[in-house]
């Protein structure tokens, strides 16, 4: 692949894209270790919203309320983010003794790495959907 610098720095799709292709050239194991946690989140923070979802829809709340629901979901999510990245480095710096035989400490570092991405994207996304219903429902 060859990279288009100009674009590596200024857009962020494409240095993901640019990422995820290199670190499937260094492991395919790693790749797809990026793959599972992006999984994983998606579904966690789906069943997350889903569940914030069911229960506004039983309280039968308006429009506004699911807007303020979405950029709750999504505040928590950007919250939980850094949260995972201090508990990894306070369990790195204390030196925690790792019982487990694999996966290797940068393969953790991968997936937590890419957890932490898929996080991100998702809070905003939430954030700016629950904004964006927000002011749409308070202009009507």
């Amino acid at each position: 692949m060859d990279v288009d610098w100009d674009r590596y720095h200024n857009n962020t799709l494409y240095k993901l894209r640019v990422s995820i292709h290199f670190l499937g050239r260094q492991s395919t194991v790693l790749k797809q270790r990026f793959f599972t946690a992006v999984k994983e989140s998606l579904v966690r923070n789906s069943v997350f919203l889903l569940g914030v979802l069911l229960v506004l829809w039983f309280a039968a709340a308006g429009l506004p309320t699911y807007g303020l629901a979405l950029v709750g979901v999504g505040a928590v999510v950007l919250a939980w983010t850094p949260f995972r990245l201090y508990v990894n480095q306070l369990t790195n710096t204390a030196a925690v003794p790792d019982d487990r035989k694999d996966p290797t400490p940068y393969q953790r570092r991968v997936s937590l790495v890419s957890r932490c991405v898929a996080d991100a994207g998702i809070g905003f996304l939430l954030v700016s959907a629950g904004f964006a219903v927000r002011v749409v429902t308070s202009l009507g």
